[in-house]
């Protein structure tokens, strides 16, 4: 039985700790900052289960494997730029858009919005508040109902993957920290000449995000290949936090101290 279940994998709330081996985090419910052991964020009793009564921890492993399969990429391109390879990283496409895909969805207001999108055929085309979050226990159980059956989930990713025909492009931020959530996973709009389109965004350490663009049916694409990462300037990665707030369901995550600018953020978060 897993009653403390984590809706962002340890593993990879790991690349935010400190040198104290813990995480600034900022609580949106009691707007109060603590620094925290990762055991202590981004976790819920029961998350992935029927009810409190009714508990079956297949989801969870079955999502816990998954990831295991997929960070292993994410941790490669952590290493690879620390080591400093900056003109070239080999990238897997396929582990590291399956990794970012689930988070987008195993988050709470992922399975609302994924929940709402199937029940209404509506993209998941906008950010959650808090009181949105009522409908949750609904949803869990409509997420575990979705995939409860085993091999379900990893299915439903890889549909996904030969669907949008992701290539995963890498960001390094040198002059600002990126911040990261109970809900990592940010949506970014394009403009209104490109209607439709978008592009999600993972923090992955403090200093460096992936993120996917699609390309057309008929364009190759290869599971694994090279890619140059580009600059994060300044503003760029403030504008790319004010997401990560935004989205953010209960926890804002930073490695160091919140700053006046990440405060901003924070107390001016938007979810429209």
């Amino acid at each position: 039985m897993i009653k403390k279940q984590h809706v962002v994998p340890r593993a990879y709330l790991k690349s935010f700790e400190n040198e104290n081996g813990k995480v600034y985090a900022f609580n949106l419910l009691s707007k109060k900052t603590n620094e925290l052991s990762i055991e202590k964020v981004c976790a819920h009793n029961y998350t992935y289960e029927l009810s409190n009564k009714e508990v079956d921890n297949s989801l969870e492993k079955e999502i816990s494997k998954l990831e295991s399969n997929y960070m292993p990429a994410i941790h490669k391109i952590i290493r690879d730029v620390e080591h400093g390879r900056k003109d070239k990283l080999y990238i897997d496409n396929k582990s590291c858009f399956m990794f970012l895909l689930l988070q987008y969805i195993r988050s709470d207001s992922g399975r609302v919005l994924m929940g709402r999108a199937l029940k209404s055929l509506k993209p998941m085309d906008h950010h959650l508040d808090l009181n949105e979050l009522n409908e949750l226990d609904y949803y869990n159980w409509l997420f575990k109902t979705l995939f409860k059956n085993k091999g379900s989930l990893e299915t439903y990713l890889n549909n996904q993957y030969k669907c949008k025909r992701p290539v995963i492009k890498v960001g390094i931020s040198r002059q600002r920290n990126f911040l990261t959530s109970d809900n990592p996973v940010i949506n970014i709009y394009m403009d209104e000449e490109k209607s439709g389109l978008y592009k999600l965004v993972l923090p992955i350490s403090p200093n460096i995000c992936i993120y996917f663009v699609s390309f057309s049916e008929n364009e190759f694409i290869q599971d694994k290949c090279y890619t140059k990462p580009y600059e994060v300037n300044e503003e760029l990665a403030i504008k790319y936090n004010q997401s990560v707030v935004n989205v953010a369901n209960y926890w804002v995550v930073s490695k160091n101290k919140f700053d006046v600018i990440d405060y901003n953020l924070i107390f001016n978060r938007r979810t429209r």
